[in-house]
């Protein structure tokens, strides 16, 4: 009898001393844990991430069950200092808030595992329902049930004399502490099985896209492609690793600890000897204890993947980041968040913005452009694979916001200045339409808003039935991942996966509605323009992907540019005239576009001008994300206007030399009988003076977007329109010879003195010969 006291003595001593050091060991590591989860899924870049959002809400419930369920644990058995044993109160505020804690933390789990098997299916319709939104509601409705389903936490559990000495907080004896035998044993093994299902289905999930996952194989780049490809993917499988861990941990601690109850059960009316209730005992506190506390394997799991994230967003910086932006690792944590992540691992792309809360050139708008916007938008035709009216309905939308707020706000001049209300008023009256009868009538925006909303739930699914791509796989830059094309685009793909995986940074995507909005960006007081701040005034005159445009035009204004322009007609493809520019020129490239298709035939293995650059270069990424980045998953080139971007790649396959040149993207009308986005007039007159407008608007895009005084700067144009377009050669020489003669952007001179050097480029040589014969009439 003495041993066995001896024993219990012995065994009661442990039990005092585990959690008297143990206990505190856990609270420190816990804490510590917890505080570093939260300092890290709290950070921009994971917090907008649904799983990140589930891992900060079960850090929350983590640290909350650590400070309730722990530390009044250690208390009462290391310290031998039990508050809930003195207070009914408190003990059925400690018991309730264990149970709600332990449940959230363990069912946030699950929720974020289920997060990341949506996120990995192959399944683009369900892809989409890895949202923010989704993981607020959830967290809300599993809190508000927890929360409800333990309130017989706070009337039920009493303070019950264990021995003559001995008080403790539990449950009455007979069916209800049967009931929360059960309970826990019940939700133990629920938790279990649904944290083993759905983090199967993630590793399932996750071995399917690699299987499906085709690595570049670009020659002499295989180093800079692998770690491009991997760094790409870390965030994502950097969160799916630290639910897997922690499912792991968890499985290990509670499946121990369901194990005992289960026995627990089974001996609860057999006789058994002290000695073994009292080991059983032993074995369930030593198991409770870690299972409360965030265990210090999760303490090194969350130390371990925290570093990892934080090395994913840092480590990789390069020193010139802000020059050298071709290589995913040099992007910062941040920018990495805005990577979404689509079934082919080597695609990634930022979440589609809201294409009505896009910027609004206000005072730059002009009557020809709404009217352009108006008139296209509301055409009733049933094909438009691009979404191109979409587009300029958001924008029409846009800029009916936008005057809304002008017009909310006129009274407040710090805001809006008087010269821009007056031309808000002008736009207003401009806002009409012509209905079928040809009468005049106002825009009915209620409508308006409700049939964008409508478009925007459509897939765009024209080109994907002419591909034959299955519906369910349509999502945003599926293009990308049709098979079975010409091997020329698949080269091209190649150069996208290379260098552009990520997609281009938005600075370095540029749209222009107007020629206006081109002339604002020039100062208008050359002598205050050095010195001059950017407010909330200048803000309305400018989109902030051109920031840098205002910059050079304030140092080098277009009035000081007079170059003596040497004009030059190169007889060869565009794709072979760019490695003739000097090396260290800055480059800009016309492309002849199609207004509402990226590309226009590039994926029909089309042969024109525009779709010869994108097979030699990762250009078409570059509007794909126009299309899904700045016009909201549509696509439309301004009538009057162009789009710009920056730095595409053009790469010789058989010299594999590299040449970076900016594109300029402006499409002439069409005068065949192909449909097309804007309808062009019927009198050549009007075509000559629209074309001209045209002209101008992207020669300034051009102007505005020199690197430094365009003295080293190539401006390489050509015969736009003449091809499958139906435009004649020679009116396209005289809309050029005429735009590149006029005054524009504060210029002294001919505006083809804002470059040292204009290319017409053109295989076909009597096109060249013909705009040589125009430009010399003028002795130009």
């Amino acid at each position: 009898m003495s041993s066995d006291l001896a024993f219990f003595a012995t065994l009661s001593t442990i039990r005092e001393n585990i959690f008297k050091y143990g206990g505190v060991f856990l609270l420190c590591a816990g804490t510590v844990s917890c505080v570093l989860s939260l300092f890290v899924f709290s950070k921009k870049a994971l917090r907008k991430n649904p799983c990140g959002i589930y891992l900060i809400a079960a850090s929350i419930a983590n640290f909350i069950m650590i400070y309730i369920s722990l530390l009044e644990t250690t208390l009462s058995i290391g310290y031998r200092n039990d508050v809930t044993a003195s207070n009914l109160s408190f003990c059925r505020i400690n018991l309730y808030l264990t149970f709600v804690s332990d449940n959230l933390s363990s069912y946030f789990l699950i929720m974020g595992s289920i997060d990341r098997m949506l996120l990995t299916s192959r399944n683009a319709l369900t892809r989409q329902h890895s949202t923010s939104r989704l993981a607020y509601i959830s967290i809300i409705g599993i809190s508000i049930f927890w929360l409800v389903f333990h309130i017989h936490a706070l009337i039920l559990p009493e303070i019950i004399q264990l021995y003559p000495t001995y008080f403790a907080c539990y449950f009455p004896s007979g069916s209800y502490l049967t009931f929360i035998t059960y309970y826990l044993l019940i939700r133990i093994i629920l938790t279990l099985s649904l944290m083993v299902t759905f983090g199967l289905f993630t590793v399932r999930n996750i071995q399917n896209m690699r299987q499906k996952q085709v690595l570049p194989s670009v020659q002499g780049t295989e180093s800079s492609t692998h770690v491009t490809v991997n760094t790409v993917r870390s965030k994502d499988h950097l969160l799916i690793r630290v639910l897997l861990l922690d499912i792991a941990v968890y499985m290990i601690f509670n499946l121990l600890l369901a194990a005992i109850l289960l026995y627990q059960q089974i001996i609860q009316n057999r006789p058994v000897s002290l000695y073994d209730r009292q080991v059983v005992i032993f074995i369930t506190v030593g198991f409770q204890l870690n299972s409360v506390s965030g265990n210090p394997i999760g303490f090194c799991r969350m130390v371990a993947s925290s570093i990892g994230f934080v090395d994913l967003g840092y480590a990789n910086l390069a020193p010139n980041e802000s020059k050298n932006r071709d290589d995913l690792s040099t992007i910062s944590l941040v920018e990495q968040s805005y990577l979404s992540v689509s079934r082919h691992p080597e695609i990634r792309y930022r979440p589609l913005s809201n294409p009505v809360s896009l910027y609004v050139p206000v005072k730059s708008l002009t009557k020809g452009t709404i009217d352009s916007i108006v008139s296209a938008s509301h055409r009733s035709e049933s094909s438009d694979w691009n979404f191109s009216r979409r587009t300029l309905l958001a924008f029409l939308l846009a800029i009916h916001n936008q005057l809304r707020i002008i017009e909310e706000n006129k009274d407040f001049q710090s805001k809006f200045d008087e010269k821009t209300i007056q031309h808000a008023s002008e736009v207003r009256k401009w806002l009409v339409r012509k209905n079928q009868s040809g009468d005049i009538e106002e825009i009915r925006w209620d409508h308006l808003e409700a049939n964008y909303k409508k478009m925007s739930r459509e897939i765009d699914n024209g080109m994907a039935q002419c591909f034959h791509v299955d519906i369910k796989d349509v999502e945003p830059y599926y293009e990308l991942t049709i098979p079975g094309l010409h091997a020329d685009i698949n080269r091209s793909r190649e150069y996208m996966k290379q260098f552009r995986s990520y997609g281009w940074d938005p600075k370095d995507l540029k749209l222009y509605w107007t020629l206006q909005q081109l002339e604002d960006l020039c100062p208008k007081d050359e002598v205050k323009a050095a010195n001059e701040q950017t407010n909330r005034t200048n803000a309305l005159l400018c989109d902030p992907s051109d920031v840098d445009a205002m910059e050079t035009l304030r140092r080098h204004p277009v009035s000081q540019r007079n170059h003596t322009c040497k004009l030059e007609y190169i007889n060869k493809g565009i794709e072979k005239a760019v490695f003739d520019v000097p090396e260290h020129a800055q480059l800009i490239v016309l492309t002849f576009a199609n207004e509402r298709s990226p590309g226009g035939g590039y994926l029909f293995h089309a042969r024109a001008q525009e779709e010869i650059l994108l097979y030699n270069s990762d250009g078409y990424r570059s509007l794909l994300d126009l299309k899904y980045g700045r016009m909201g998953g549509g696509y439309a080139i301004p009538e009057f206007g162009a789009a710009y971007t920056r730095d595409i790649r053009v790469f010789d396959k058989k010299s594999k030399k590299i040449r970076k040149a900016d594109m300029l993207v402006s499409a002439c009308y069409c005068l065949t009988e192909t449909p097309q986005l804007y309808d062009h007039p019927e009198d050549p007159v009007e075509i000559f003076a629209n074309t001209v407008e045209k002209f101008r608007a992207f020669i300034a895009a051009a102007v505005a977007n020199t690197r430094g005084d365009g003295s080293n700067t190539y401006l390489l144009l050509g015969p736009i329109g003449t091809g499958a377009f139906g435009n004649d050669t020679r009116d396209i020489g005289y809309a050029f010879h005429k735009v590149l003669s006029s005054k524009m952007m504060g210029s002294t001179g001919p505006i083809r003195n804002a470059f040292a050097n204009i290319w017409f480029v053109s295989t076909d040589k009597r096109k060249n010969e013909e705009f040589k014969e125009i430009f010399n009439k003028e002795h130009i």
